[in-house]
């Protein structure tokens, strides 16, 4: 895999640490990758992909907890996709469970977020429709060379609310995702605050020094605490507020990625 992301076919380059793509890389159009197993009919499940970072222009093959996924290319008139064959008697509802899953380990390996515009399908893994000629970032193919599975299901919801954190543009919205990680990983709410305070002076990235001088500044002398209460009184605000609101948004833009991680 080359050192320089290219920018072709009207992409950008949005993330620094992305993969690179190799020179030459181009966005091809859809009947260049309905080839072999992929123009195999049969009953398809395919999670289009709103893309908010770079995708591959290669068509990618991976066994998952025991199923094989395709992770199918970006081209300028379709979604990007993870598309899988059913195979005969399977639960279509299990398998959408698995391509969710799948996408939120896919998040964590490339470390950004990914947000499932609907699933579909058909007897052809074609992604739905759309028309998008630039504004987005393009590579080779994902380093797939590590890809866990993990058999927890604390650990595959955490996972879903990251990748839901990371996609969301809504800062308000992403902090709730991220919040209930926190939860998740650390239901006793003093252990979470006192994780919290330890990994603040770590922090680093745009805007995190002045927002912690805010804090400060403002008289509070324990931010975990602080960020603890808030993060707490915000996810009970939001559950009182309207029971369905907030795990609308989550559910539309992630595939239920409350009860399906």
């Amino acid at each position: 895999m080359a050192d320089e992301q290219a920018q072709v076919s009207g992409a950008t380059a949005s993330e620094t640490n992305a993969p690179k793509a190799v020179a030459g890389s181009r966005v091809r159009d859809l009947k260049d990758f309905l080839v072999g197993e992929l123009l195999e009919r049969g009953e398809w499940v395919v999670a289009n992909v709103e893309t908010t970072s770079y995708w591959p222009v290669t068509a990618q093959k991976i066994a998952f907890f025991g199923e094989v996924v395709w992770i199918f290319p970006i081209t300028h008139k379709h979604y990007p996709a993870v598309v899988m064959k059913m195979r005969h008697g399977q639960d279509r509802a299990a398998c959408e469970r698995l391509l969710m899953r799948f996408l939120s380990v896919l998040s964590w390996v490339t470390g950004h977020g990914i947000s499932a515009d609907g699933i579909g399908g058909g007897s052809l893994p074609v992604p739905m429709g759309r028309e998008k000629t630039m504004g987005f970032s393009i590579t080779e193919e994902f380093d797939l060379s590590y890809f866990p599975e993990p058999q927890d299901e604390k650990a595959l919801l955490a996972l879903a609310l990251m990748r839901e954190g990371r996609g969301l543009n809504h800062p308000g919205y992403a902090f709730l995702s991220f919040y209930r990680v926190l939860e998740v990983a650390f239901p006793n709410g003093q252990a979470r605050g006192q994780w919290i305070s330890q990994q603040v002076n770590g922090l680093t990235g745009f805007g995190i020094k002045e927002a912690l001088e805010k804090i400060t500044a403002a008289g509070i002398t324990d931010v975990g605490v602080h960020l603890r209460d808030s993060g707490r009184r915000a996810m009970a605000h939001a559950r009182e507020r309207n029971r369905s609101s907030i795990p609308t948004i989550l559910r539309t833009r992630a595939g239920s990625v409350m009860s399906c991680p």
